[in-house]
């Protein structure tokens, strides 16, 4: 008993010495600071140096950046101890103006293990040239965009959103607005811009006239005409907005009493409708139905997709209990794999799932 208590001693004194026998990072600094930089001048670096102070060799075995704006530079070859070696941090300005404080992780075999070193400093931007902030183009009309973006409106909502024009001719500009939906009003303010100065185009947009519920993409006509010239240029911009229905004024027995749309498919209640084959560029004719697993009645407000699915239902309001039957026609042409997948949005004024996303899966043969 005694023999094995001292081969147990032995050996734990053997690797304590085992583990004091290692390299040690011991860091000059761990903080580089880049000072001021301007955007145009590229890439700026500094060099972070550390002393192995152990009593073997020590190796980097990588750096870890935690962006990709801040590059690393490394020897990898053993450093001897009370030798001194240096990890080069490099910072990428362009596109980043404003502040920074960037870390990076080295790891070593020894110790520590890991070390956390970081990058400072300030990046003053570049100037700013006219085709980057005015990068559409209108005859002598420059533009931020040729499209407006509303985002997410609820309905009956109305928005205002703007746009900046320059005038970047040497002819005093009239634009006016035309060709625009009921449910979009539009004007550039002022109507007259003279050269080198800023205007605004202000967009209108009523989700009460709007046609479509979820997105509605829509176009406005801009003529421009200088005085001076006899002829006008004209564009277009987009205007964009996703309109939603309004549950937020619902009470808490609306809430109860509220329709609850299911997908119902072969398979039962599924969000996937699977044709088994099909040949590439044939029509697939598949159908489902919407139940109404609520109290009140259920409105189908718009089927739509952008991966070629056409989709009608036999009724728009369901009512409790009841179902609706959707035919969708897949047009299978624009798809060049194997397997066909596609997305199918039902809208319905259910407030617990007003927006259902149904997959449209199927195989293709030559």
């Amino acid at each position: 008993m005694r023999l094995l208590r001292y081969y147990i001693l032995a050996l734990a004194v053997a690797a304590t010495l085992c583990a004091s026998s290692q390299g040690v990072a011991t860091w000059l600094e761990t903080e580089g600071d880049l000072g001021t930089l301007h955007e145009e001048g590229g890439r700026a670096s500094c060099a972070l140096r550390l002393v192995n102070t152990g009593d073997q060799p020590l190796i980097i075995v990588r750096v870890q950046s935690t962006c990709g704006c801040t590059a690393t530079e490394f020897l990898r070859q053993p450093i001897e101890p009370g030798d001194t070696a240096a990890v080069q941090l490099t910072y990428n300005p362009i596109g980043r103006p404003g502040q920074f404080h960037k870390d990076v992780f080295v790891y070593t075999d020894g110790t520590p293990a890991r070390c956390r070193l970081s990058v400072k400093g300030n990046v003053i931007p570049a100037p700013r040239t006219l085709e980057q902030d005015y990068p559409a183009v209108i005859g002598p009309l420059r533009l931020e965009g040729l499209s407006v973006p509303f985002g997410e409106i609820t309905r009956p909502k109305q928005r205002n959103a703007y746009l900046d024009v320059y005038n970047a001719g040497d002819d005093t500009l009239q634009v006016a607005v035309t060709d625009m939906p009921a449910h979009i009003q539009a004007v550039v303010e002022p109507s007259s811009i003279a050269p080198g100065t800023v205007a605004s185009l202000n967009v209108h947009f009523d989700t009460g006239k709007a046609p479509l519920w979820g997105f509605n993409c829509d176009s406005v006509q801009l003529v421009v005409q200088p005085l001076g010239a006899a002829t006008a240029s004209t564009g277009w911009v987009s205007v964009m907005a996703q309109v939603r229905e309004d549950f937020t004024a619902l009470s808490e027995k609306q809430w109860a009493e509220a329709p609850i749309a299911r997908i119902v498919t072969d398979g039962g209640v599924s969000d996937r409708l699977v044709f088994d084959r099909a040949a590439r560029g044939e029509q697939v004719t598949l159908t489902f139905a919407v139940e109404n697993a609520g109290h009140d009645e259920l409105r189908i407000r718009r089927l739509w997709s952008t991966s070629g699915i056409t989709a009608t239902a036999d009724r728009e309001q369901v009512k409790a209990g009841k179902r609706t039957t959707v035919t969708v026609t897949v047009d299978t042409a624009s798809c060049a794999d194997d397997i066909y997948e596609g997305v199918l949005t039902v809208m319905t004024n259910d407030p617990h799932q007003p927006t259902i996303l149904l997959r449209v899966v199927g195989q293709l043969t030559d």
